[in-house]
């Protein structure tokens, strides 16, 4: 997302906390919205939520190039 390392760490939390909450959240209640009475591993909601979260800033960061995308000289 960007090269500067203050920057760096402040996305690094914020991705880390909004893993941590969302994936809580889905651990806790997804379980209960689709019918089921048992919750799931909160860690591993945390992590899947954390690997979207990466999955999506690969495909999406600004400075990295794509496939197929011309590359600036």
């Amino acid at each position: 997302m960007t090269n500067r390392l203050e920057i760096q760490v402040l996305w690094s939390v914020v991705f880390a906390t909004l893993s941590a909450t969302i994936g809580y959240v889905l651990a806790g209640y997804r379980p209960l919205w689709l019918g089921s009475e048992n919750a799931v591993s909160a860690a591993g909601m945390i992590a899947t939520v954390s690997g979207t979260i990466l999955g999506l800033t690969c495909l999406f960061a600004p400075h990295r190039a794509r496939l197929g995308a011309p590359r600036d000289a």
